[in-house]
């Protein structure tokens, strides 16, 4: 215990050496993935993408499951198991692709931006708490610009409309 205390204090102590030789201090940005999913068009994007494939594997699971009913009951046990695995594990890569998408486009426009007010590092917002710039409007600029909110507004109601139960 008392040695990893010391090599993590060591670690600190390296870290602010090599830092505190610049006479500029480093600039902190942050970025609010929140906002970016929210009022971004490349959030949008992702969100109309993520609900896209959600929809074709809802139609894919009432396949499934219209197929199994008419299996022998003894049979389509076994064969509902394997396919419902096989299902839960095809969703999950999807959900990680999209994640990694949405992640991977916020770091590369994070880049730019951080490179151009020559910032030392780019954090999450919920990381700090206090110094910092906020360089969110930037990175959505970068990734394509904000969604107009009257047609975020009807993106949303239109969602509602074709998720609300038919009578």
């Amino acid at each position: 215990m008392k040695l990893a205390q010391w090599m993590g204090a060591a670690l600190i102590g390296a870290t602010l050496l090599v830092t505190g030789c610049s006479n500029e201090a480093q600039k902190v940005g942050v970025v609010d993935y929140e906002r970016i999913q929210k009022e971004s068009k490349f959030g949008a994007e992702i969100i109309q993408k993520a609900t896209t494939q959600q929809k074709v594997l809802q139609e894919e699971g009432k396949a499934l499951e219209a197929e199994l009913q008419k299996m022998d009951p003894a049979k389509a046990q076994q064969e509902f198991m394997a396919k419902q695995q096989e299902f839960q594990k095809r969703a999950q890569e999807l959900e990680k692709q999209i994640g990694v998408e949405f992640i991977t486009g916020i770091q590369k426009a994070s880049t730019e931006v951080a490179q151009e007010k020559k910032m030392g590092i780019v954090l999450t917002k919920s990381q700090v708490v206090v110094g910092s710039i906020d360089i969110t409007d930037d990175v959505i600029a970068k990734l394509g610009g904000k969604v107009e909110a009257k047609s975020a507004e009807e993106a949303k109601q239109t969602e509602e409309k074709k998720e609300a139960p038919k009578q």
